[in-house]
């Protein structure tokens, strides 16, 4: 028995010795995600100052780390920038990007400010995008994604976007080799802001899809496909009746062999919170504590599942007259599922002074 013992052991001893360095290896060959995160309310002399810009800006930092597996010592943070200190940052990053990162990582680079005439408009000083552009292609990772949430100013709804230009992004086709370039709008559109989300309309959109609104497949994770997908249809629809008129979000990219991109694994977070009441509609998501909208999504017939940091929250389901609602704690590192029960209706003035939308 002793000798049988003492042989186990030393084939354990062998295998954790063979194991460990394959271990290490795949530690070390797993794509990284980077990501350069850009918020900025203040533009030109003359337009309107900006009210979501660099909190969209956060909400997208704090949706890359919990779910886009961004951690926060690969993600550089800029709020309240001009263009100076934002073109430091990027040869900065650029310069730290050919020290550590590989062709197999990834990086993000999600930017909300004013623009107009194919530049950024940051405190009174202006980016060419063509910067933007040859940073990305110029950083030495597989995937490469740019995401540009740029706006101009309005009034209830701000008007945030590219208009009039043209062409506001050139792109040859070897700038678009493993590159994904999303626009909140189209060159003739203006991407808008809205004051009962507290955001633009596109970055909550997207934001709201890669915690899980975007899963189509109900696989846990979210695609680039997906993400686009879902943020194009709700950008869509929200601006139908818009004064600021119908906002598109494109999107070019050249990916070829690269297979499919997996933006968010939702069912990573510290938090789920899972609607599978069957009923379709307008769900609202919002912060027991504060009131704050966390999301605002179209639910299908099936049960959808996002990403919430774990706390207390209140569901309102659009109804004909009113809201129906539920109360829903979800646990750390844990899940909470609304399902059958019933909802209870909630009095429109209550709503009314939560902010709701």
């Amino acid at each position: 028995m002793t000798r049988w013992l003492s042989t186990m052991a030393g084939l354990l001893a062998a295998l954790c010795v063979f194991v460990a360095p394959l271990q290490a290896r795949a530690a070390e060959e797993a794509p990284r995600r980077w990501a350069l995160v850009v918020g900025e309310n203040q533009g030109l002399p003359g337009e309107e100052r900006l009210r979501f810009a660099e909190a969209d800006a956060r909400r997208m930092r704090e949706v890359l780390q919990e779910v886009g597996t961004v951690p926060p010592e690969r993600t550089v943070t800029l709020l309240g920038t001009d263009a100076a200190t934002l073109r430091e940052a990027l040869t900065r990053f650029q310069a730290r990007l050919s020290s550590e990162a590989t062709a197999r990582d990834w990086l993000v680079l999600y930017i909300s400010s004013h623009a107009g005439d194919g530049s950024l408009h940051l405190r009174g000083t202006e980016l060419p995008m063509r910067e933007l552009v040859d940073f990305l292609k110029g950083s030495p990772v597989g995937v490469g994604l740019l995401i540009l949430d740029s706006c101009r100013s309005g009034v209830a709804t701000r008007l945030k976007g590219l208009k009039p230009v043209a062409a506001p992004i050139t792109m040859e086709a070897a700038d678009l080799e493993g590159r994904v370039v999303i626009s909140a709008s189209g060159a003739d559109e203006y991407a808008q802001e809205s004051d009962a989300l507290q955001g633009s309309y596109f970055t909550h959109h997207l934001a709201t899809g890669l915690r899980g609104a975007a899963d189509a497949s109900r696989d846990g994770r979210v695609t680039l496909e997906e993400a686009y997908r879902y943020a194009y249809a709700r950008t869509l629809e929200s601006t139908l009746v818009s004064p600021g008129g119908l906002q598109r979000p494109t999107f070019r990219m050249d990916l070829r062999g690269r297979g499919e991109l997996i933006l968010s694994e939702p069912q990573q977070a510290r938090g789920r919170l899972t609607l599978d009441v069957k009923t379709p509609g307008r769900w609202l998501v919002l912060s027991s504590e504060s009131g704050a909208l966390v999301a605002e999504l179209e639910k299908g017939e099936g049960p959808t599942t996002l990403a919430v940091a774990p706390g207390a929250y209140r569901l309102l389901l659009r109804a004909e007259e009113g809201y129906l609602e539920r109360a829903v704690t979800v646990p750390v590192n844990g899940s909470a599922s609304v399902g059958g029960a019933p909802l209870e209706q909630a009095a429109r003035s209550r709503l009314a002074r939560k902010g709701g939308v």
